[in-house]
Parts: C-alpha cells; structure tokens; sequence
C-alpha cells in the first residue's frame, strides 16, 4: 500500500497554505541544506530533524525523513506524537510493515483520522 503525502513546506519552515504560495522543489531542497547546517550546528535540537523530516516527506524521500524522525524519537523531542506518526507513515510508504508507530502516535496525542490507517494497522 503507497500512503502518498500532501504537504508542502517552504524553507523557513511554514507550510505552503500558511504564506499562500506554492512550495518549489527548489524551495524545498533550500529547506533542506538549511536544515542540515542548523543540525550541524545543533546536533542535539529535535526541532531541526524534524523540519528536515518534514521537508523529505514532502517530496516524498521516506527514507531519509524516517531517519530523521527516528532522531527526534532519540532525542526525545517536543514532537514525539508527531514524529512517531510520521516515522510510521514513512515505513508504511515504504512498503514496510507497519503498526507500532502509529500506536504510539496514538497514544501519545497525535490528532487524525485513525479510521484511514486500518487498512495499515487494523489495531488502530
């Protein structure tokens, strides 16, 4: 099953719909390189790994965004919630068998409409 992701994100972190403009790919990879420098400079601050993650989602890089999803699981980030849903998502983007993620995303808060991953996780 292909979970296909609609957001769309600008380098500075907002969405695409919170400036009114449409995301560019260029756009999107500047978001990127910033993001990896802020990450350089602060290794241990979730909050870049997951824009980053974000960034990667939105043009459809699972790989690279569960990774970094997976960092701000490590470093036990503001997001949680949200991270593990995504690391989820991106698992089951994947192709992968997913379930535990979203479960915890569950039960930590994250808001969506659970009913449309039952057909990823019928725990849920």
């Amino acid at each position: 099953m292909l979970l296909i992701a609609t957001l769309s994100f600008h380098a500075n972190g907002q969405t695409a719909h919170e400036i009114n403009q449409p995301a560019t790919l260029e756009i999107i990879e500047a978001g990127i390189i910033q993001s990896t420098i802020e990450i350089g400079s602060f290794p241990n601050e979730s909050k870049y790994y997951r824009k980053r993650g974000m960034l990667y989602v939105t043009i459809q890089d699972y790989a690279n965004a569960r990774n970094d999803f997976d960092k701000v699981i490590t470093l036990n980030g503001d997001a949680l919630a949200e991270a593990y849903f995504y690391k989820g998502f991106c698992n089951a983007s994947l192709g992968e068998m997913e379930c535990e993620n979203f479960k915890m995303a569950k039960k930590l808060g994250f808001n969506t409409d659970w009913n449309n991953l039952k057909s990823v996780c019928p725990e849920l």
